[in-house]
């Protein structure tokens, strides 16, 4: 990253989302296309352990909720909504030197079990979003919204990417005009719009690469 990228990505913005985590009270939760059961008992053990994972999480215990989440894993590693509330639990507790790569790894799995689901991959945005890596989290957010274009967090949180690397190009306009479209916050609609008109009057630039 040079050195005006850099300066941009650590420059304040309206905040994009928080990781997303997936729902799992009563079920592995949320898209499960990919998650493949294992009998029962064992089954009903790791998503039992999950939600009470979950509801530490929720309670503000990151370590029970990391710890759960392990256990659930142990019994059941091919559940891909705790593979990401593993993340997001490893990724908010950020204490120990391993816990932000350990979360990364996380949703890189949970991407692969959860191959329609574009939450893994939103999350990985947002970790290299949060640590000033605009590049690393454009590409996250992208992948991401191969997975629903429509998906509200990634569209932020790529064009605030794409705003910090000042990247000007037609996939950035197309980004910044589907957000405009389905954004219900008002104070995100003026910052898509001031978007939306720098990218513009850069396209508009004689020779510059349309991307």
């Amino acid at each position: 990253m040079n050195a005006e990228a850099r300066t941009n990505a650590r420059r304040p913005f309206v905040a994009v989302v928080a990781v997303a985590i997936v729902t799992l009270a009563g079920c592995a939760g949320g898209r499960r296309a990919a998650e493949a059961p294992t009998p029962g008992a064992s089954l009903d053990e790791a998503h039992r352990l999950a939600v009470q994972a979950q509801a530490a999480q929720g309670a503000g215990d990151l370590d029970r909720a990391v710890e759960l989440n392990r256990q659930a894993l142990g019994i059941n590693g091919d559940l891909g909504g705790v593979w990401n509330n593993l993340g997001v639990a490893l990724l908010a507790r950020d204490r120990e030197t391993t816990d932000v790569i350990d979360a990364g790894q996380a949703f890189k799995r949970a991407a692969d079990l959860l191959p329609t689901d574009p939450r893994p991959y939103e999350n990985l945005g947002t970790l290299y979003h949060q640590r000033g890596f605009a590049d690393d989290a454009l590409r996250y957010y992208a992948l991401s919204l191969e997975r629903d274009p429509n998906w509200p967090a990634s569209l932020r949180g790529a064009v605030d990417s794409a705003r910090r690397l000042r990247r000007s190009d037609e996939p950035a306009l197309a980004r910044v005009r589907r957000a405009i479209m389905i954004e219900r916050d008002p104070t995100w609609v003026q910052t898509l719009e001031f978007e939306r008109i720098r990218i513009e009057n850069d396209l508009a630039e004689p020779g510059r690469p349309r991307g």
